[in-house]
This record gives structure tokens, C-alpha cells and sequence, in this order.
């Protein structure tokens, strides 16, 4: 999608779902996008970022990537 500037700093945004965890990649479900960024917390509504899918078969597949 591309990037945004919040307080400072730029931000990469991606509307996409599938290996963005293992890219680094954290997603809000509040804002329903994935967010590369360091923080904790989304710099848009300030909620916490989820590092991990929720799925059981997603989390299989970063784990044999892993391999």
C-alpha cells in the first residue's frame, strides 16, 4: 500500500494477509492493516499490535519455515 509519516515516522503499511509475520510485518485488527514497525503498539489508533497469526495452521507454517 505504501508508506505513511505518523509523529516522525514512516510507516509501511500492507493490506495483505499471507507470510507478513514472518516478514516482520505486525497487524492491528483495528485498523485491519499489517504495519512494519518495531512498536508495540499501532501508531494510528494506539492499539497493540499482534505479532502472531491466530490461526493453528498458520502457525504451523511459520514453524516449518523455520526448520
Amino acid at each position: 500500500m505504501g508508506g505513511y509519516r505518523v509523529g516522525g515516522l514512516v510507516v509501511e503499511v500492507s493490506r495483505g494477509r499471507r507470510g507478513k509475520y514472518d516478514s516482520g510485518y505486525r497487524y492491528c485488527s483495528r485498523c485491519t492493516v499489517f504495519i512494519l514497525t518495531s512498536n508495540l503498539k499501532c501508531p494510528f489508533c494506539h492499539t497493540i499490535l499482534r505479532q502472531h497469526p491466530r490461526k493453528r495452521r498458520a502457525k504451523l507454517k511459520i514453524v516449518k519455515l523455520e526448520d
